[in-house]
Parts: C-alpha cells; sequence; structure tokens
C-alpha cells in the first residue's frame, strides 16, 4: 500500500478596483481619474472605449464622460468537500492500485491571478509547462509539505483545458491546476486525473471510463473521464 498526501488550495481572483466617478458623469476634464485599481494596485477594469488607459487609472477620455464600471467582484474558485474527495480517490479510483491518499485543506487564497485581464489561461511560453499566471501560483503558494499540491481557479469558457499537471521528475514538485469553470462538478475526478499525471507519470488513456480519459467530456456530450485504472496503470504507479 503507498500513502501519498495533497494539499488542496482554492485560488479566488481578486478585482477590487474603485470607481471614482459614478458611471454617466459628464463634463469631466479628460484626464479625470474614472477608476482607481484598488489596494491591490493591479487595474482589472477593461475601459469603455470612450474612455482611457493611462498607467494603473481609466480617465475620462475626449468626451468628458465617466462610460467606465470598476470591476470589483471577485471570482471564487468555487468549494471542494474533502469527504468527497477522499471518497472518490480512496474508495472509487487509487484504490485499485492500492494507494491511499491523505487529504488536506483546502486552504483560500485571494489574489490578482489573471493579470493580463482576459479571463483566461495564456499559455505557457518559451518551453516552460506553465504559463507566467499560473507559475505565480505555483512559486507563491506551493507547499513542500506534502506529496503534491493541486490548486483550484475559476477559468472562463474561452479555454478547454479542465486541469493541467506536469509529469514527475526529479527537478520538479508535484502539482496541479484544476480549472472549475470547465471542470465543473466534475472536479473531484479532475483532481484524481492530474495527480496520476504529475504523482504517478500515467499517461492519457484512450479507453472512455479511465480516470486517465484525456477530457472530460466526448464532443457529442457523453462522459469521458470515469473512475477506472487498468492494471498496466497499476504496475506503473508501483514502479518507482
Amino acid at each position: 500500500m503507498i500513502t501519498n498526501s495533497v494539499l488542496i488550495a482554492l485560488i479566488h481572483e481578486e478585482n477590487d478596483d474603485a470607481q471614482l466617478q459614478p458611471v454617466g458623469t459628464t463634463n469631466l476634464p479628460p484626464d479625470e481619474n474614472v477608476v482607481d485599481p484598488g489596494v491591490n494596485q493591479h487595474l482589472e477594469t477593461v475601459a469603455h472605449p470612450d474612455d482611457v488607459t493611462q498607467g494603473d487609472y481609466i480617465k475620462a477620455g475626449t468626451n468628458g464622460v465617466a462610460d467606465s464600471s470598476a470591476n470589483h467582484t471577485d471570482i471564487s474558485a468555487g468549494t471542494l468537500n474533502v469527504y468527497s474527495l477522499l471518497e472518490l480517490l480512496n474508495e472509487k479510483v487509487y484504490n485499485q492500485a492500492l494507494v491511499h491518499w491523505v487529504v488536506a485543506g483546502p486552504t483560500n487564497y485571494t489574489v490578482n491571478y489573471d493579470s493580463s485581464e482576459d479571463g483566461g489561461n495564456n499559455g505557457a511560453m518559451d518551453g516552460d509547462f506553465f504559463d507566467h499566471e499560473e507559475q505565480m501560483v505555483l512559486t507563491n503558494y506551493y507547499d513542500a509539505v506534502y506529496g503534491a499540491n493541486v490548486f483550484l481557479i475559476h477559468m472562463g469558457s474561452d479555454t478547454n483545458r479542465a486541469g493541467c499537471a506536469p509529469k514527475p521528475d526529479d527537478q520538479a514538485p508535484a502539482r496541479a491546476l484544476v480549472f472549475t469553470g470547465v471542470a465543473g462538478g466534475y472536479k473531484y475526478k479532475v483532481i484524481g486525473h492530474e495527480l496520476g499525471h504529475t504523482c504517478y507519470g500515467l499517461s492519457h488513456s484512450t479507453e472512455l471510463g479511465n480516470l486517465m480519459y484525456p477530457s472530460v467530456k466526448q464532443k457529442d456530450g457523453t462522459l469521458g473521464i470515469g473512475h477506472r485504472l487498468r492494471k498496466a496503470q497499476w504496475f506503473r504507479i508501483h514502479s518507482d
């Protein structure tokens, strides 16, 4: 029996811009500040076409009207029921391969994750597995006490990835991201799937209903990912 531990962290998107001039206010100087970046000093609001973004502020622009509405609503990564996750990991999935999971958390962080303010994943650059927004989370909130860390982050519908994780190597800790805006009600299965990648080097499976099937659903809407692990996958888990 293998025992492994995982820390679950919920990363909530912080939006705290301040409305300095009520929307619709007229007769403002063109350089009047309409929206302020707030306490985190990062502008999360996308300016109305008639307003002007200068540095970390949005200004009224040539029409002298406050047209931009400040973005000050945080985006939740959702919640996680530890007992539901333990039930899936230890009673439906990894018990097949004689693996027992200990789950810590969830811890909660509210941070400015989406620094580009595009509502989605930016894509890794220069051969890196994670993009700069994802890497910020991994660098700042990773806890080496646990065998693996899984970060749950809300992502918009512009990405079809429910999660991502690198395979294990000697240089990288076991860590994964799960995008709750895509994974939805299947997030527990996605967590199990990503742990298979980053902790045990499991590859994707073409078998419908396998934990390592590469997508939550198929194109026709039928469920793809499931609970099944095959003997070859058991052997891979115990090979190290």
